[in-house]
């Protein structure tokens, strides 16, 4: 498991708020992070894949944003993250 994934899941569980912003290069991601259900037989959890919901995504590069319900992020390709609430 990717040590960015674990801190991830870790840390969602030590803060007030279920909103993750992370970047990927040229990409900003705000989402609600879809808590995995790490027990279960019924691989509701897939190593490395960051999960999202009612996600704005915006692009560096054209400056433009779209909406998505799900995003699926892989972990190895996260830069920086935080969750909504943490920033001054």
């Amino acid at each position: 498991m990717c040590k960015v994934h674990k801190a991830i899941y870790e840390l969602s569980n030590h803060v007030d708020s279920d909103i993750l912003i992370c970047t990927t290069g040229h990409l900003h991601f705000e989402g609600e992070l879809h808590k995995c259900d790490w027990d279960a037989d019924n691989n509701a959890c897939y190593d490395d894949i960051i999960t999202l919901k009612n996600v704005k995504v915006s692009n560096y590069d054209n400056q433009q944003t779209r909406e998505y319900s799900w995003v699926n992020i892989s972990s190895k390709r996260i830069d920086a993250f935080s969750f909504k609430g943490c920033e001054k």
